[in-house]
């Protein structure tokens, strides 16, 4: 018998002859008549190896087996259905239901089995007038490994009133509602359902130990979401030790992905728990929390590309999140292990390269605090703290802990911290945990990282002079533009070169792109102004130019020839600029755009003045002379301080000859300083007006590279450039 079972069970042996199976069989059948129980019991488990083909003969032996040689068949015929089409279940069931004897032997068979086409005649017989069939099919739900019945035997057990029948359907139900993953792939529910089931299943459960044995599941989910539900029975005076224990249960199963939840668990019950035995468990927890302070609760978004940026590149793309667009956020699979404090997004959004992600949580903490971030990322990496950017790392690298620290302070209560990371190719994710300056761990802070319900309000940029300025950029241009403008930026300098010129010429570029107002070229080549490339733009901008801008830089070194080529050329580009703007185009000056060309007198007179020094490098006050001026509504109050190098102006100015939009505040500066010529008090900071059909704004603001984020004066700047583009109609005859 043990030949013929090793012969035929699971993957037959190679030598095998297929048509010897039936023999085989008709050669072992006959043992479950020997009077040697030794017999039985070997037929028994040689029968089961012969699968489908012997399951009937087992099933009617069942009536006449008892003790160990019951269990054995009972063991045979689960082994030979294994796998067993519908129809041979349902001619095995019809064997099985009579007499009550072979049903009753029967139904723990089935039940272990989770066949559906058994379940109907299980529940059947759990309403049985027989006490022992009743008894008998409510111990076979005990058995049952399909969890899509779990719902069917929670209700049976509702409506029960037998006690030792609602216990064993209470846990039956609890079996499959919190069943281990592990146990069969057939019987799974995902943790959702689980976790309904056993919330509902604390409603149902008539006694004390049911409930008990409800929390003891529910705590063995090991998720922080089973909390809410555990926490429902602590109102039942013979469960509070039974809910801490649940409780430091799923603490002690977070660890280390979940070790803010574990904390805030232990910290808790050690402040409520009057049993020593939950408090010693609570310290136990506890001290091992605290070798963890990683952020793990995190909401991830993305991936999100832009075509033609690769790796570092998506840094700098601002994404819908930037442009206030809502975004679907997604829970952040906590990474398992000891790479727990890795945000690994790769999991969570998927695989994928050039491309940009983000993280969002909120740090609430019960105190102001200064703090410093610990950053790590894969690769780049930017972040913002209550919408404003306090970091950016455009590295290529693989993510480390504490790669980046970053000073910052946290304020009481909610601080919204958003990262942003890109990725070039291979790992992705990032890391974040809150130290002090000494590198201690700071407690007294949590993370929630519940998605906001609407986009978070970050500031456009960085703390990088494009970030700032895009900042402080308006969203949009008063006026619309008439037609696509081209502006030409120029920022050769023949004398000083300010330090400010590339923020300014960024901030011409920004105020453009992001009003839609203009498009900008930028150069410092004077073949711009030969004809016809001087006639592609509706204006130019002079930002801190100085100096003769079209003499040749080595004139004298020139012979003859070359001289009188030189010469020749700078006539012809100054008149083409001078025709440019009398015909009809716009001139912007910008801060040492009156330091320029003092020997063109026709470009002093289109400018309207020349410098003539600059006494004041500090704080002073400014005059907004013309609050309702469209070029002026930028400005809040009709008077503001600033910080810059002013102008005083010479001839050829003349409030006569131009419209004043902003002078300095006299009252609020100091009129001591040496160097101040002007004897009318006359010190315009900025003017409009008319050059033949041509239009001329001027501001003398912006030595200093904070001018070019600073939000009203970028307004001003940009009514003055559409004015001077003809999109913005605003007076500019000089006022009497």
């Amino acid at each position: 018998l043990r030949v013929l079972a090793d012969r035929w069970d699971g993957k037959p042996h190679p030598s095998a002859d297929p048509r010897d199976r039936q023999a085989s069989l008709q050669l072992v059948a006959p043992g479950l008549t020997s009077p040697d129980s030794r017999v039985r019991l070997a037929t028994l488990k040689a029968l089961g190896s012969f699968g489908r083909d012997a399951a009937i003969g087992i099933a009617t032996h069942l009536e006449h087996a008892a003790g160990p040689e019951l269990n054995a068949t009972q063991r045979a015929l689960v082994k030979s259905l294994q796998g067993a089409d519908s129809l041979l279940l349902k001619r095995t069931l019809a064997r099985c239901h009579s007499p009550v004897s072979r049903w009753l032997a029967a139904m723990p068979v089935f039940a272990e089995l989770g066949a559906a086409e058994s379940f109907p005649l299980i529940v059947k017989s759990c309403d049985s007038s027989d006490p022992a069939t009743a008894t008998a099919a409510y111990r076979a739900l005990g058995r049952w490994s399909n969890g899509s019945q779990a719902e069917e035997i929670l209700a049976i057990a509702r409506r029960t009133d037998e006690p030792k029948h609602h216990g064993l359907a209470m846990r039956a139900f609890a079996n499959l509602a919190g069943a281990d993953p592990s146990r069969s792939p057939d019987a799974q529910l995902d943790l959702f359902q689980r976790l309904a089931l056993l919330e509902r299943g604390l409603d149902v459960a008539k006694r004390s130990d049911d409930r008990k044995m409800i929390l003891a599941k529910l705590a063995d989910l090991g998720t922080a979401r089973a909390l809410p539900i555990i926490e429902r029975a602590a109102n039942d005076p013979s469960l509070v030790d039974e809910v801490a224990a649940a409780k430091l249960r799923v603490a002690e199963t977070l660890l280390p992905g979940g070790w803010q939840e574990s904390l805030a668990i232990c910290d808790a019950l050690l402040g409520t728990s009057s049993n020593e035995r939950i408090r010693e468990r609570a310290r136990a927890i506890r001290a091992k929390v605290v070798r963890y302070d990683a952020v793990t609760a995190w909401s991830v978004a993305g991936p999100f590309r832009a075509e033609g940026q690769r790796g570092n590149a998506t840094l700098t793309v601002p994404f819908a999140l930037e442009k206030k667009q809502p975004v679907e956020w997604k829970p952040h699979l906590v990474t398992a292990g000891d790479r727990y404090w890795f945000i690994d997004l790769t999991a969570s959004l998927g695989s994928g390269e050039n491309c940009a992600g983000y993280l969002y949580t909120n740090l609430v903490s019960d105190e102001t605090r200064d703090v410093v971030l610990e950053l790590g990322s894969d690769d780049g990496l930017r972040v913002w703290l209550r919408g404003e950017m306090v970091h950016e790392n455009p590295a290529y690298r693989g993510c480390q802990e504490g790669q980046d620290r970053v000073p910052v302070r946290l304020r009481a209560g909610d601080n919204p911290v958003l990262l942003k990371v890109s990725n070039g190719g291979g790992g992705w994710g990032a890391t974040l945990r809150i130290r002090h300056a000494d590198g201690t761990r700071v407690d007294g802070v949590r993370a929630d990282a519940t998605p906001p319900t609407t986009p978070p309000k970050l500031a456009s940029g960085d703390n990088t002079p494009e970030g700032k300025i895009r900042r402080a950029a308006p969203e949009a241009a008063q006026a619309k533009p008439k037609r696509a403008r081209t502006l030409l930026v120029f920022t050769l300098t023949r004398g000083y070169r300010h330090g400010s010129i590339p923020t300014g010429t960024l901030a011409m570029k920004v105020l453009g792109e992001k009003s839609g107002a203009y498009h900008v070229v930028h150069s410092e080549d004077i073949a711009m102004f030969e004809k016809p490339a001087l006639d592609q733009f509706d204006a130019v901008c002079f930002l801190s130019t100085t100096g003769e801008l079209f003499t040749h830089p080595n004139l004298d070194k020139l012979d003859a020839p070359q001289r009188a080529a030189a010469l020749a050329r700078q006539r012809r580009l100054e008149a083409n600029l001078v025709d440019f703007v009398k015909a009809g185009k716009g001139l912007i000056g910008i801060h040492a755009a009156t330091d320029t060309l003092y020997q063109l007198p026709a470009y002093g007179e289109m400018i309207g003045g020349y410098f003539d020094g600059h006494p004041w490098h500090e704080k002073v006050g400014v005059t907004v002379e013309e609050p309702d001026h469209p070029l002026l509504r930028g400005f809040e109050a009709p008077t503001f301080d600033v910080t810059d190098e002013i102008y005083q102006m010479k001839a050829p100015y003349s409030r006569f000859q131009q419209r004043v939009l902003m002078s300095l505040d006299k009252a609020r500066t100091n009129m001591k300083k040496d160097g101040i010529r002007r004897k009318d008090g006359d010190f315009p900071i900025s003017w409009v007006k008319r050059f033949g059909q041509g239009r001329v704004f001027y501001c003398s603001l912006g030595h200093r590279d904070e001018i070019f984020w600073n939000a009203p004066v970028l307004r001003h700047y940009l009514a003055g450039i559409q004015y001077a583009l003809g999109d913005l109609d605003a007076p500019d005859a000089p006022r009497k």
